[in-house]
């Protein structure tokens, strides 16, 4: 029997509740399936627009974060970075995913570029659950997951372990700061195309 058959048992709202699980389980399992061929896939280098780049994707989660209640502002970058698009937009699939994730509803999430020391940042930023300096320690793990489950059950906590380890790849720092129940800022350096 399929699980879609045992929904006739149930109630409207068990199996719509029952459907959205289902549609979830797919979803995260299509994500890590993903998340791991991205992992190990090869680098190729081109000269990108980051605003382009990333506009699609920011317009994918703007429509989560209005279902959570969630302020999605981005920063226009107006600039052009030597990288590999379809690696940097996973990254920033993965930091998008988690921000708003971890943020409560009638939070905000910022995405944009700074530039520190010389260096340029693609950065995410909330003011969610935020992390202890342990679990920084531990959040690039493969499987890290952390906070009330319950609450925030999604993902299968392979979005930021697949982060570093693209980055790493693309030979691209990557920043993390956080404060438990303050929120966090995390995002990858990127090397900027010499303006004429």
């Amino acid at each position: 029997i399929t699980a879609l058959e045992q929904l006739k048992g149930f109630d409207s709202e068990q199996a719509k509740r029952y459907q959205r699980n289902i549609q979830s389980a797919v979803t995260h399992v299509h994500n890590f399936v993903d998340d791991l061929q991205h992992v190990d896939r090869p680098v190729r280098f081109e000269d990108f627009d980051l605003d382009t780049l990333l506009e699609p994707l920011v317009e994918e989660y703007r429509l989560l974060a209005m279902q959570k209640h969630i302020s999605l502002r981005v920063h226009n970058a107006h600039r052009v970075f030597h990288t590999d698009a379809i690696l940097l937009q996973r990254i920033a699939r993965n930091l998008l995913s988690n921000a708003i994730r971890y943020t409560n509803p009638g939070g905000r999430v910022i995405m944009g570029l700074r530039r520190a020391k010389g260096q340029f940042w693609l950065m995410v930023y909330d003011n969610g659950v935020g992390m202890s300096p342990e679990q920084m320690q531990a959040c690039f793990e493969v499987f890290s997951r952390f906070g009330d489950i319950t609450r925030v059950p999604e993902g299968m906590g392979i979005g930021l372990f697949s982060v570093k380890r693209i980055a790493q790849q693309m030979n691209l720092p990557v920043r993390l700061l956080s404060r438990l129940h303050h929120g966090t800022a995390i995002g990858v350096g990127l090397i900027p195309v010499a303006e004429p």
